[in-house]
């Protein structure tokens, strides 16, 4: 059983973003997420830069199941969308 996110930047933040980053982050960590973030290095943790790269590590880590849930949040300005469409 797994529990996944993906996050790309949030461009709406302004002058929080940082610090709004970085907490998403901490809050994934804390509850036990597996967590990557694409092109944003902004929350800490791992990263991939694009959502192609995403989807091989999805794929590469065996992380499409039943028993997996992956989350995927992002505007469509981060091509998140993609990532999403290619996982369907």
């Amino acid at each position: 059983q797994g529990q996944f996110s993906w996050y790309k930047i949030m461009e709406e933040l302004g002058e929080i973003s940082q610090e709004e980053h970085e907490a998403i982050g901490d809050r994934l960590t804390k509850s036990g997420i597996s967590w990557v973030s694409v092109g944003e290095k902004k929350y800490g943790g791992a990263s991939v830069e694009t959502w192609r790269d995403a989807l091989s590590f999805i794929r590469n880590q065996d992380l499409i199941g039943e028993d997996v849930v992956i989350l995927i949040k992002g505007s469509r300005v981060a091509g998140l969308d993609q990532l999403a469409d290619a996982l369907k």
